[in-house]
């Protein structure tokens, strides 16, 4: 039924609407500033805890097409913001819609970010979907370490799940990423404060 109400969502309003986000769980604004919102930049970062900060890319290219980008000024920000990540001791996890294996949309100018990631051996994880599948991929760095590429399904479309990703501190100079897949089977019963 018709609704005069009913609009699509601007990037403007999208990133407005994240503001008004509860404090708990939090963060406020899942990372969107209102320094967004009057700029129009659609990438943003927050930590998420006193040693981990989370930045999250806008992949998605507004010219044409399915498969996303990182246009030049993106990448450079993330460059920067992971230099000061690592200055601040802090791990890292990048979020994006798309994947390594779809960010090629040739509509604009952009940047495959896996060489640069590799140089922040902070950076633990890159989280993304765009394939509506589960897949983790290691992405080693010569000598040694590297991060995990964590794509996880859809929550709207099939097969609506989402994943619980948790970081763990094994006491021993290393960490361990775990994911969880959640399905909608599971019982939607909740107590206050889950």
């Amino acid at each position: 039924t018709a609704n005069p109400e009913r609009k699509i969502f601007d990037q403007a309003g999208f990133m407005q609407a994240h503001l008004k986000s509860p404090a708990t769980p939090g963060p406020v604004g899942h990372g969107f500033t209102q320094q967004n919102v009057d700029t129009g930049q659609t990438w943003w970062k927050t930590d998420v805890t006193d040693w981990l900060r989370v930045f999250g890319l806008d992949t998605c290219n507004q010219v044409t097409g399915a498969d996303g980008a990182v246009p030049q000024d993106q990448f450079d920000w993330l460059r920067s913001e992971l230099e000061q990540a690592q200055a601040d001791k802090k791990l890292a996890i990048v979020c994006s819609h798309h994947n390594s294996y779809t960010l090629e949309n040739v509509a604009e100018p952009a940047i495959g970010p896996v060489a640069m990631l590799l140089e922040f051996p902070n950076l633990v994880a890159w989280v993304n979907g765009h394939t509506h599948i589960n897949t983790i991929t290691a992405h080693p760095r010569a000598g040694s370490g590297g991060f995990w590429e964590i794509t996880t399904a859809s929550c709207v479309d099939y097969p609506q799940q989402q994943q619980v990703i948790e970081i763990v501190d094994n006491r021993d100079s290393t960490l361990s990423i775990f994911t969880t897949t959640v399905d909608h089977q599971s019982s939607p019963a909740w107590n206050q404060g889950d």
